[in-house]
């Protein structure tokens, strides 16, 4: 019986030191991509090293592995926000044609100006479906494009970022706050509506917010890139966490 545990353990130490090796690999990356991050993921890391090391402690105990396997996950996990974000803000960017930078600075500009974050990505997608749309002269936001004075075909060839700034000069010119949030609904839908609190700051003040936001934080695409990275090795690891755990029980 205990040649059969030792194997078993010696098997499990090969199972899971790829894996951890290339969740730890991946988060460091993201620590080298910016210097803004640096310090969080120190932070990060140390917690982390901790939690592989409680893995690895385990294994060697082999009394209660399981119990000492989800305490680990969880405590690894935790520290994992930073790259949750990044990894969020990367594959939404590439959606909306921005870079993580730009997006990340809309977002930050929204939230000083009273919008929740999570209303801006649901803002940008519903324009660019809107916007698409009133290209063909279908939707309620054809009307809306007239009225601000814009031409959706040379609007839709603007990335996200530079759409914004031209709607925030448009709506900062209107004087009835009645229609600035009748074109907002058409434009973003009505629950997406709140965006209009950004757009009347102005094109100016929208980018003074962007750049504001670039002297306390820069995102790279290699750190986006990287946070996927973590984010697929991490979910590799806790699968073959979870399969010994049904095997074992």
């Amino acid at each position: 019986m205990a040649s059969r545990v030792a194997e078993v353990i010696y098997r499990l130490k090969d199972l899971f030191t790829g894996p951890a090796k290339k969740v730890e690999g991946s988060y460091d990356r993201i620590k080298r991509s910016s210097r803004s991050a640096a310090d969080q993921v120190d932070r990060d890391n140390s917690k982390i090293s901790k939690s592989f090391g409680a893995i690895v402690g385990s294994l060697k105990r082999v009394a209660g592995p399981l119990l000492a396997f989800t305490a680990a996950i969880k405590a690894a996990r935790g520290t994992s926000g930073l790259a949750d974000d990044l990894d969020r803000l990367g594959k939404t960017a590439d959606k909306l044609n921005l870079e993580p930078q730009q997006l990340a600075a809309l977002e930050f500009a929204a939230d000083r100006s009273g919008v929740a974050v999570q209303k801006v990505e649901a803002a940008l997608f519903t324009l660019q479906k809107r916007s698409g749309e009133a290209a063909q002269g279908i939707g309620a936001a054809r009307l809306a494009f007239e009225e601000l004075g814009i031409d959706v075909n040379e609007f839709n060839d603007l990335n996200a970022d530079q759409q914004i700034k031209l709607l925030a000069d448009q709506f900062a010119a209107l004087e009835s706050e009645e229609r600035k949030a009748a074109i907002a609904s058409a434009l973003f839908s009505k629950g997406n509506a709140d965006l209009l609190k950004l757009l009347n700051q102005g094109g100016d003040e929208v980018e003074r917010l962007a750049k504001e936001f670039g002297e306390y934080r820069t995102i790279t695409r290699d750190a986006t890139d990287a946070a996927a990275e973590f984010n697929d090795a991490w979910t590799n690891l806790t699968a073959r966490l979870a399969g010994f755990r049904d095997v074992a029980l």
